[in-house]
């Protein structure tokens, strides 16, 4: 049995985080809603199985009170970068509305369309952002960890919803919806909370784990190889840190060998305003990720030259890794590196048995997979059925017999 003792403090793969405290725009009333104009914008979302409904439902709820003025706007989130988001506040804000109702945050363009909310608010426009998931999961992330809270309405929807399902949904939410257009001062930051799971143990200001006090090695036999990795891992695991596969300890001393095959600065910008935080991904959380991968210093380069690669605006890595499309990110290397760092190009080079080619590329999707579990119902395949449909979703399955 070995006594507990003291630990190299690992680094903290989430790094430093912000927090933000969002002042939210002050709502108009009822009396105001009815002077409007109201802002219905829509993400181009809404033209998908029977989302079509949830506008003109909304609208006969609001009609019944008085309020039947209203502005409508459809225009795509996908490939707007922060800038773009920005210029596209800009133009709803000079519509002048008492207030803006958003949809839909169903998956991929979730994201985008919550930053674009925060915008909104911060420029003084009142808003709710309709969401269904999984896309409310990941809205919540992006509002939490950006401005710490935020108006989001879920629906119990799903594509395959007939309109009677959407109508009913839209029915169940509009109390909800209506508190977050008009619901007084001293009410609305509670109307606007986010319950969000992640980071309750949120990461030290030195950006350490310190272990002295987490591992308990009394378990463990004093000559026991990799004494302690399993609680690592059960740790990284309970704060859903890593890619769901067991990782390296990511320990100053590996992270600095990683660097000592990088010729600039550590500290130099891979690309920001992408993950929840909207943080700047540097060289050096690129070196935590190579580790926490397996990856040998001398592969380091080409994970760095991966990441640069999927910043390039027209790669629109913020859709690419938020999208439930099974597509993923695939890294071509050529040149005489190949042969020396030992990556295979061959029969089977997607597949098992080279180190280099998979670890290269775990390296390189780990940096940009959102740090944040999704409780995702949403097939990555569409799947045909046997009665002819496809399956986009779960409960897709759930009316059929298999």
């Amino acid at each position: 049995m070995m006594p507990n003792r003291h630990f190299e403090p690992l680094i903290d793969p989430r790094g430093k985080q912000k927090k933000y405290d969002l002042k939210l725009a002050p709502r108009p009333g009822i009396e105001g809603l009815k002077q409007g104009p109201i802002l219905f914008y829509n993400n181009t979302k809404l033209s998908g199985g029977r989302y079509d409904r949830i506008f003109p439902q909304i609208k006969t709820h609001l009609s019944a009170q008085g309020i039947r003025r209203w502005i409508d706007v459809t225009e795509t989130i996908r490939g707007k970068r922060t800038d773009g988001l920005m210029d596209l506040a800009e133009r709803l804000i000079r519509l002048n509305a008492a207030a803006a109702i958003l949809a839909l945050g169903d998956m991929g363009v979730s994201p985008a369309t919550t930053v674009l909310t925060i915008a909104l608010e911060k420029r003084g426009l009142p808003a709710v952002y309709l969401t269904a998931s999984p896309g409310h999961e990941l809205a919540q992330a992006v509002a939490f960890y950006r401005a710490g809270r935020l108006c989001l309405c879920p629906l119990d929807i799903y594509q395959g919803s007939t309109a009677i399902e959407v109508e009913g949904a839209v029915d169940r939410q509009m109390e909800r919806i209506m508190a977050c257009l008009s619901a007084p001062a001293d009410r609305l930051n509670k109307v606007a909370r986010i319950d969000f799971p992640m980071d309750r143990i949120p990461p030290e200001s030195n950006g350490l784990i310190d272990l002295s006090d987490r591992l308990d090695m009394r378990d463990h036999g004093p000559g026991e190889i990799a004494a302690g990795l399993d609680e690592i891992l059960d740790l990284f695991e309970k704060w859903r840190i890593g890619d769901g596969l067991p990782v390296v300890p990511p320990t100053a001393g590996r992270v600095d060998c990683m660097l000592n095959f990088w010729p600039a600065d550590s500290d130099d910008v891979l690309f920001s305003d992408i993950g929840p935080s909207s943080g700047a991904v540097t060289v050096f959380h690129a070196a935590v990720s190579a580790v926490m991968a397996g990856c040998r210093p001398e592969h380091f380069p080409i994970v760095v030259t991966a990441l640069r690669a999927m910043a390039e605006p027209n790669y629109n890595l913020i859709q690419a890794i938020t999208t439930s499309h099974p597509g993923g990110n695939l890294v071509l290397v050529s040149g005489p590196l190949v042969h020396q760092i030992g990556l295979h190009g061959g029969p089977g080079c997607l597949g098992s048995g080279f180190r280099a080619n998979a670890t290269i590329g775990r390296g390189s999707h780990s940096q940009v997979i959102l740090p944040w579990a999704l409780h995702s119902e949403t097939v990555v395949l569409p799947v045909r059925l046997p009665d002819g449909r496809t399956a986009h979703h779960i409960h897709d399955f759930r009316q059929t017999s298999l």
